[in-house]
């Protein structure tokens, strides 16, 4: 299909919902509340039970069934809190679609969901749903509900609400009680919901089928659902064959827009407001709201440019798109979409942190605009460098101090993004270094993080100053620094494997040298960890490149900053920061050499150093003779498995 042809689809889709939009009932999936950082059905079942082994085959491609074995081996008692602890949300988190939702004016609103998200939503648009507006599961008192006339929103959470675990429905046997024997949801919705919407479904998978049965009711009316481009056309087909009108998005922020579209949603307020006379100011966007210091309004007063910050605010939080899909015109009240990314900018290049710190801790409420699109953004961004990322991490944490779940959130999200290669060099060093500032970085662990590696487990990292730091002070590190320890000599290298071998109980050693290559995954056909492709700069490997006009390295960095660089198994830094002690593959006893303390006949050095001078056209030895010490010398011990 054409790129004309698509977006005549769309537009004649998003026109339908509109002229139905008086019947519309929203329904919401499991996808609204992911962005709230809730877990995929990926992640839940992980979190459940970790180790895959145990599944039963027949459960690991149905979630249902899934979780019906989960629940008889965990027990009702423990599979209930763990539930509960995996979909617990953010008291104050929420999302634009979630406001969009709220905005739309939708007198009835049903969702698969067990969290509170959509609750939060209304309470934060400071219209919050009264106890009695709210159905939680299946019963027919509960359902009764959507025939009210109450004279203000209805929320039905269908399947049941966090809080109440007799309500739930996860497992097959909570399926079949909720739509076949008695099955009252599916006569539910056959029933009573006539126009449904639905929102935040994967339809690639189960959700349809086993969530609502859509396959088996006759809707009275068009039904349509918003659905992801890269969904196939076998899906997009399936669900015209139900009766379903498909509304493809593109991106996950325009979800918000189409509702806009759809429903014709007013925006969010944004004001600076007083509160108890003058003595206290605060931010509102909607009811969300932070208390400013009373300098930095003043200083928001005397800005040239006006109210800086509730002008990016407003730029940010409104979700109308720039204009209509349907009419072209205008929609957006609060400059073009996107400019409040711009505006962050400048606070971050001008080290605006009277003004940056409001905005990042209101913006940090709603979770898909600061988590899902600014903070990716700024990372991404040519205009920042190492150190500008590294203020706006450590603004941002401070920002957030008192919003202990956005700040454990804003800890994952870089755990996560620790080693991903779509982010440039130098955001993954500002990343590194807050998290070894925070102490949250894996390379900080004792016992340390492994992989397992043929008959060896092996760290991750070599060892980084601030784990042989641990060891030999028997506790936490007091300085964090994840660059890779730098041996003086042989006996420092027997200190450091007895202490490791103390703490953890287990007989860590160094590698040989053909260990080191097996252990680096390294044979004919791979030349480099990583494949055939030859190291490059800034992207595999810490190494002095003679043919690159930038500064020359000036000792090892903080280790995981390459991660296209590392082995199939996940070994990072193989390639260049500190060479890795190994011992000769015919020195026949390790504790030998080591008491001879010989290091120049003994032993090896692997994988290169930073200051391994590299040019594509010299060749490069990865196991190589000793040389005088030169700060360049690390260890990466083995443990072996039975």
């Amino acid at each position: 299909m054409t790129k004309h042809a698509r977006e005549s689809a769309s537009a004649y889709a998003l026109q339908l919902a509109r002229d139905a939009r008086d019947q519309l009932t929203p329904i919401l999936g499991a996808g609204v509340s992911i962005p709230l950082g809730l877990p995929s059905w990926h992640s839940l079942r992980a979190a459940l039970v970790p180790e895959r082994a145990g599944y039963p085959e027949h459960a690991t491609d149905n979630m249902p069934e899934f979780l019906r074995w989960a629940k008889d081996s965990l027990g009702e008692t423990d599979f209930n809190a763990r539930i509960q602890h995996a979909l617990k949300v953010p008291a104050d988190a929420t999302t634009t679609t979630l406001q969009a939702i709220v905005a739309s004016g939708c007198r009835k609103i049903i969702t698969t969901n067990l969290d509170n998200g959509i609750e939060t939503a209304f309470r934060k648009a400071g219209v919050p749903l009264a106890p009695e507006a709210i159905g939680r599961g299946h019963s027919a008192s509960e359902l009764s509900l959507f025939d009210s006339s109450i004279g203000h929103p209805v929320l039905l959470k269908v399947h049941g609400s966090l809080e109440r675990p007799e309500t739930w429905v996860l497992t097959s046997r909570d399926y079949d009680d909720a739509y076949v024997n008695p099955g009252r949801l599916a006569g539910f919705f056959q029933a009573k919901v006539h126009a449904p919407l639905f929102v935040g479904f994967s339809f690639s998978d189960e959700d349809l089928g086993q969530s609502l049965r859509v396959g088996r009711l006759q809707w009275k009316n068009r039904s349509f659902a918003l659905i992801a481009h890269d969904q196939g056309q076998d899906v997009l087909e399936r669900l015209r064959s139900f009766g379903v009108v498909p509304i493809v998005y593109y991106r996950f922020d325009q979800i918000p827009e189409i509702i806009d579209e759809i429903f014709v949603c007013q925006p969010l307020v944004i004001r600076i407001e007083t509160r108890l006379g003058l003595k206290s100011m605060g931010l509102r966007a909607g009811a969300a709201s932070i208390e400013i210091d009373p300098a930095v309004v003043d200083a928001m007063m005397a800005d040239n440019d006006g109210l800086s910050v509730v002008k990016t605010l407003a730029n940010a939080l409104e979700f109308q798109p720039n204009s209509s899909f349907l009419d072209k015109q205008p929609r957006r009240h609060h400059s073009l979409k996107g400019r409040y990314i711009d505006q962050v900018k400048r606070m971050i290049l001008a080290r605006d942190v009277q003004n940056l710190g409001p905005t990042l801790q209101l913006l940090s409420q709603y979770y898909d605009i600061f988590f899902g699109g600014l903070l990716p953004s700024l990372y991404a961004s040519a205009r920042l460098n190492e150190p500008d990322l590294f203020w706006l991490i450590t603004t941002t944490f401070e920002a957030i101090e008192g919003q202990v779940d956005a700040t454990g959130f804003l800890n994952r999200l870089l755990l996560s993004e620790l080693h991903s290669p779509k982010l440039g060099y130098h955001s993954l060093r500002a990343v590194a270094k807050v998290l070894a500032i925070r102490g949250t970085h894996p390379a900080l662990q004792i016992p340390p993080l492994t992989v397992r590696v043929g008959r060896f487990r092996v760290p991750v990292y070599p060892l980084t100053e601030s784990q042989v730091l641990a060891l030999r002070e028997g506790g936490p590190a007091g300085r964090r620094s994840v660059k890779p320890y730098v041996i003086k000599d042989l006996s420092d290298v027997a200190e450091i494997l007895v202490a490791l071998q103390d703490s953890t109980g287990e007989n860590w050693r160094l590698p040989s040298v053909q260990e080191w290559l097996e252990v680096a995954e390294l044979d004919g056909e791979r030349r480099w960890p990583w494949g055939s492709v030859e190291p490059t700069y800034q992207v595999h490997a810490h190494l002095r490149y003679v043919h690159v006009k930038a500064d020359a390295p000036q000792g090892p960095i903080e280790v995981g900053l390459f991660p296209q660089g590392q082995s199939p198994c996940g070994l990072m830094d193989l390639i260049g920061n500190v060479h890795e002690l190994v011992f000769r593959d015919d020195c026949r006893s390790q504790a030998a050499a080591l008491a001879r303390g010989n290091l120049y006949s003994d032993y090896r050095l692997a994988g290169g150093s930073w200051t391994t001078k590299k040019n594509p056209a010299w060749s490069f030895q990865l196991v190589s003779g000793m040389g005088r010490p030169k700060m360049n010398t690390g260890i990466r011990p083995v443990v072996e498995v039975d």
